[in-house]
């Protein structure tokens, strides 16, 4: 899978942007840990979520056709997931 070549300067924007997520993915780190079991499931979830956008990004970047699916399979089962979650939530109330 070729993905089209990306001019220079949008090349540099984007791995600031993916430094700069890499960075938000610490405090994440930090919530998991801290959290009680009955909230950890939603914060794991969130983490994926993030890195599954790093792992996107950087597919993207390097034009890997195989990092961008992986990053994509995984944030559509985290959304998935997500929803489930959210409409079980709303049956039960």
């Amino acid at each position: 899978m070729d993905l089209p070549e990306i001019p220079g300067v949008f090349r540099w924007v984007a791995f600031a942007v993916v430094a700069l997520h890499l960075l938000s993915l610490v405090p994440l780190f930090r919530r998991v840990r801290r959290s009680e079991p009955g909230a950890r499931a939603e914060r794991v979830l969130d983490l994926v979520d993030s890195a599954s956008g790093v792992t996107l990004l950087v597919g993207l970047l390097l034009g890997s056709g195989v990092l961008l699916l992986v990053g994509l399979a995984v944030m559509g089962v985290v959304i998935l997931v997500k929803v489930a979650r959210r409409l079980r939530v709303q049956r039960q109330a």
